[in-house]
């Protein structure tokens, strides 16, 4: 089943969950696009008042015209997205 909201057209997800002694555990992440794909992991230590949370993240193939518009009659960049994002620290 394919999934089209937001200009995002999801082929396939896997979402791997874990959860003991009050820390979630998301291993895999992964979505993968009609063009392109994001994968990586999560951590949310809810064990004191304030979570301490963990995310790495990493995005390869996807179109730049998808991310980045043509606008006012410019040329679109093309291309293929590659990235990661790696977020650390507290707060909820």
């Amino acid at each position: 089943v394919a999934v089209k909201a937001n200009q995002f057209d999801v082929r396939a997800v896997n979402l791997g969950a874990d959860l003991k002694d009050g820390i979630l555990k998301l291993d895999p992440i992964s979505f993968n696009f009609n063009r392109g794909e994001l994968n990586g992991t999560a951590r949310i230590n809810a064990t004191k008042d304030t979570p301490y949370n963990a995310v790495d993240l990493r995005l390869s193939g996807y179109p730049l015209e998808s991310i980045i518009p043509a606008r006012n009659g410019s040329v679109p960049l093309s291309g293929r997205a590659l990235g990661r994002a790696r977020l650390e620290g507290p707060g909820a």
